[in-house]
C-alpha cells in the first residue's frame, strides 16, 4: 500500500473515488473501492514500537 491520501471528489454511482496524488505519480488519480484501504492511524499506547521517528541532524566533520 502507499501513503494515506485525501479523497477529493466520490462517484457514488460508480463506486469509486479520485484521490490527491501527486502530480509525478503515474496512478490515475481515480480508483474503485475495492482498490482503497482505509487509513488508520496508530495508536502509539496501543503500539509504541510502530512510531517512526524523524531522522536528526546528520553532522559531517569538516575537511582539514
Amino acid at each position: 500500500w502507499d501513503s494515506p491520501y485525501r479523497i477529493t471528489k466520490a462517484y457514488p454511482k460508480m463506486f469509486s473515488y479520485m484521490l490527491n496524488l501527486f502530480t509525478a505519480s503515474n496512478i490515475y488519480p481515480t480508483l474503485y473501492i475495492s482498490c482503497l484501504k482505509k487509513f488508520i492511524e496508530n495508536d502509539d499506547i496501543l503500539f509504541p514500537s510502530h512510531y517512526l521517528e524523524e531522522p536528526g541532524l546528520t553532522l559531517m566533520p569538516k575537511e582539514i
